[in-house]
């Protein structure tokens, strides 16, 4: 874990070095989690790391450690520890794109899905988190916000806490693989699409997907089958199907 404070643009500049990095026709994919989509988000200034709920691939762990290596950062900045807490009902359709290059995809997931991920692990400094995400996502009840937490995580006990000695519950060390959301890091789409990187962040509230149901077209929505859909960038525009962005 890296012991220097990383900001969104930091992770952004980071992310897209990695990505200049990888080898060519072989594009990679992962969906982040945790304080490092928060801050991207702008609900946090910084974080220690970038935790991705999907295997991090043998060239991509290169990649990152020689980011790593140029930046003074730990060797473990971008990790793959989150995978074995991946929720259930995490879909990778509906996550939002941060990083859209040739040879890295990088995914944020739902705020509603960080919610219930935060709530499985119970932590103190979580409970700053979970409120902010609590006021954006605007859940109509705690009964609701139980449901998505049982639906998530349909065999831990909801009234379980991590260990402090371990760091997780028994359940959080079984390892998921989940639905919809790739175990490894493999993109669904290969269209030669890049970060609109000159595109500032936009701030909590201005990211939206078209389908939602029943929420108001929170970010959370259904965007559409796998390939050739659109998704939402982090700026509220949408990407979908071959593109030309601006590099």
């Amino acid at each position: 874990m890296s012991d220097v404070p990383l900001g969104g643009d930091q992770i952004r500049a980071y992310l897209l070095e990695v990505a200049e990095l990888l080898p060519v026709g072989a594009p990679q994919c992962i969906v982040v989690v945790g304080g490092s989509l928060l801050a991207l988000l702008g609900f946090r200034k910084a974080t220690s790391d970038v935790d991705s709920v999907t295997r991090l691939e043998a060239t991509l762990r290169s990649a990152v450690a020689e980011v790593a290596r140029r930046h003074d950062l730990g060797s473990q900045w971008v990790n793959d520890s989150a995978a074995g807490f991946l929720p259930q009902t995490l879909k990778e359709e509906e996550c939002t794109v941060l990083l859209d290059h040739p040879r890295l995809q990088v995914l944020g997931a739902p705020l509603r899905q960080i919610f219930v991920m935060k709530l499985f692990a119970s932590r103190a400094l979580d409970v700053a988190d979970l409120a902010a995400i609590w006021n954006e996502y605007g859940f109509d009840s705690p009964e609701q916000a139980a449901a998505l937490y049982q639906a998530a995580y349909p065999t831990s006990n909801p009234t379980s806490t991590w260990s402090t000695r371990s760091g997780s519950s028994p359940a959080a060390r079984r390892v998921r693989t989940g639905r919809g959301v790739r175990p490894e890091g493999r993109c669904s789409r290969t269209s030669d699409t890049r970060w609109r990187a000159r595109d500032p962040p936009a701030p909590p509230g201005h990211m939206h997907t078209k389908g939602s149901q029943g929420d108001g077209g929170r970010p959370e929505g259904r965007t559409g089958s796998a390939r050739g859909r659109r998704r939402p960038t982090a700026t509220g525009r949408e990407t979908g199907g071959p593109a030309t962005g601006r590099g």
